[in-house]
C-alpha cells in the first residue's frame, strides 16, 4: 500500500511512518498541506492520513483544492484531528469525499485495526 501522511506534528508523522514501513508499505510524509497537494496532484495514494490544522495551507485547503480539481475522489482521505468536531463539521468533510475522521488522540491499536479492516491490502 502507498501511504501519504500529512502532519505538521513530526513526532506523530514519524511514529506513523515507521509502523507502515515495518509493515511492508511505501510511506511517505509531508509536512505541510502544499507539499501535499503537490504529492497528490502527481499520485494517487491507496490512503491519506490528513490532519486538518496545520498553519499556512490547511487540511481544509487541501479538501478544498482536491474538490475544485475533482480529484478527491481519486484519493482515501482519513482526517486525524485535534480540532473539536460536531456531527455537522464531519458531515461536511465526509459529503466533500473524505472517508472517515478521526479525533486525536486516536490509539495506534485502534487505527491500525480501522485501516486493516476497511482498506485491505489487495
Amino acid at each position: 500500500m502507498n501511504i501519504l501522511i500529512v502532519e505538521d506534528n513530526h513526532h506523530l508523522s514519524e511514529l506513523l511512518s515507521k509502523y507502515f514501513k515495518l509493515q511492508k508499505h511505501l510511506c511517505h510524509v509531508a509536512p505541510g498541506g502544499q507539499i501535499a497537494l503537490s504529492l497528490m496532484q502527481t499520485k494517487i495514494y491507496d490512503l491519506v492520513f490528513l490532519d486538518l490544522a496545520m498553519p499556512g495551507f490547511s487540511g481544509y485547503d487541501v479538501i478544498e483544492s482536491l474538490k475544485k480539481n475533482d480529484t478527491i475522489k481519486d484519493q482515501k482521505i482519513i482526517v486525524l484531528t485535534a480540532v473539536t468536531l460536531d456531527q455537522t463539521d464531519i458531515d461536511f468533510l465526509l459529503n466533500q469525499g473524505v472517508h472517515v475522521v478521526l479525533q486525536k488522540p486516536v490509539p495506534l491499536t485502534q487505527l491500525i485495526s480501522y485501516v486493516s479492516q476497511n482498506f485491505p491490502i489487495p
